[in-house]
């Protein structure tokens, strides 16, 4: 390191607000041009209360391989979109 070197802190603060924001622009900008179809609701409230409490039981485990893709996949994800967001 020398004098000129510049070093930049960057936080990623939780915030309900700005994290449904930017999930929004992500979803937003996925389904451009999508077109919704109306569709008769399959599930009632009960049955969605059930699989709720049943899926908070579920420990899911991946093996190393796994993760490994999911991680690779990721990254290609976030460089093959070449979008920026305004914060």
């Amino acid at each position: 390191m020398s004098r000129f070197d510049l070093f930049f802190v960057l936080t990623d603060e939780c915030s309900d607000t700005l994290d449904y924001a930017i999930a929004k622009r992500i979803v937003d900008n996925a389904m451009d041009g999508y077109v919704e179809v109306p569709r008769q609701t399959k599930y009632t409230v009960n049955d969605i209360r059930k699989y709720v409490s049943f899926v908070k039981h579920i420990k899911p485990k991946i093996t190393d391989e796994a993760a490994y893709r999911l991680k690779e996949e990721y990254k290609k994800l976030r460089i093959g979109t070449g979008n920026t967001m305004k914060l």
